[in-house]
Order: structure tokens, then sequence, then C-alpha cells
């Protein structure tokens, strides 16, 4: 795996994974950040087609004891 993982991300992971059966579960995955054309990596990328269109949802994973604003979730590396 990564480094750019922690336990808590692989945990999320792991439970994604056994969720979507039928998706594509990626644990750190870079995608392309529509506003900037940069790419951003997100923790968790599940991946799956519905009724014949790409669905792709982004999980990011973070403490309780720091709530994910939208403008951290936003922050380029």
């Amino acid at each position: 795996m990564p480094r750019r993982t922690n336990p808590f991300q692989q945990l999320i992971y792991l439970i994604q994974h056994h969720l979507a059966a039928c998706a594509t579960v990626t644990e750190s995955k870079f995608l392309v950040d529509k506003q900037t054309g940069g790419q951003v990596e997100v923790d968790i990328v599940v991946e799956t087609k519905v009724g014949g269109i790409l669905l792709v949802v982004g999980i990011e994973c973070t403490a309780q004891a720091r709530p994910a604003t939208v403008e951290w979730v936003r922050e380029e590396g």
C-alpha cells in the first residue's frame, strides 16, 4: 500500500471494498480537480457504473478532533 496511508484509512478502505462488491475501490488515488486541472490525492476512491454512467465517490479520512472544512478538502498539496 502507498506510504500516504494510515491505519484508519486502511480500515475505511477495507469496509468500502467489502461493501462495494461490483466497484473498484482504490486507496490513496490521484484525481483531476475540475476547477484547477491539477491532481489532488483522495484517501479512498470508489468507482462503479450505475445505469451505464461512471460514478466516482471520493472519501477523505480525517480525525473527529479535526473536522474537515471545505478549504481543507480543496487544499492543494
